[in-house]
């Protein structure tokens, strides 16, 4: 619970240009997330929550540099042997090949951080 003149402050992701629709379904459809916001989204919401002072810098993502980021975080060992795993279902299950079909992106997935970024908002009660 937020005390009264206190402050509150997340990272989130954020649409930094307007995707198009075949990439915001991709997304919804394997990673669950049923929407992103945009820069004004976020502003409306804190101010209809109550919040002042908002306060918001947006990024963008480097690509290269979050693959290397999740690359140092779960270890290149672990890395090697996802991808072995990945090969192997290829390989080995028709079931995995047909869900890999089933997920291919489209396109605009592949310029996916040209239209996604994150948000640090911050707001007083």
């Amino acid at each position: 619970m937020l005390k009264l003149e206190g402050y509150i402050g997340f990272n989130e992701a954020t649409w930094i240009r307007t995707p198009p629709r075949e990439l915001i379904e991709y997304l919804f459809r394997v990673t669950g997330v049923k929407e992103i916001l945009t820069f004004d989204g976020w502003i409306k919401l804190l101010a209809d929550s109550g919040l002042k002072e908002i306060k918001v810098r947006i990024y963008k993502v480097n690509k290269i540099k979050q693959f290397f980021d999740e690359l140092l975080t779960i270890g290149f060992r672990d890395f090697m042997s996802g991808w072995w795993k990945f090969i192997s279902l290829c390989i080995k299950s028709s079931a995995f090949r047909k869900y890999l079909k089933e997920c291919s992106p489209p396109k605009s997935a592949w310029k996916m951080f040209d239209y996604v970024g994150y948000g640090i908002y911050v707001g007083k009660k």
